[in-house]
């Protein structure tokens, strides 16, 4: 049997590929639609990642009840989801071009 823990490492390398295309659902909270689930990435207390299929939580995974190195890997991928969410990397690129500019 499978566990959400196991596919963190997954969720992590496609995310890096940027295979994933991660959206914000809130100021802590990062999405991403895979076939017919849902993965979000949050950090209230903890970074935890939640699997969803028609707005139920199937499974969920917290940074403090895993174990290293999955621990690591749950919250780079909570950060690559919040840069890819929130365009960090295109909103820096925007910046500096203005910068440029002047």
């Amino acid at each position: 049997m499978t566990t959400l823990v196991e596919l963190i490492p997954a969720l992590l390398e496609k995310s890096i590929e940027g295979k994933i295309d991660w959206e914000q659902l809130s100021s802590t909270s990062f999405i991403a639609s895979i076939g017919e689930l849902v993965v979000e990435v949050s950090k209230v207390s903890d970074t935890v990642v939640r699997l969803r299929r028609d707005s139920l939580v199937i499974e969920s995974v917290a940074y403090t009840t895993t174990r290293a190195p999955t621990d690591g890997m749950i919250v780079q991928l909570y950060e690559i989801a919040r840069r890819k969410g929130l365009r960090v990397d295109e909103t820096l690129n925007s910046l500096k071009n203005a910068l440029d500019s002047l």
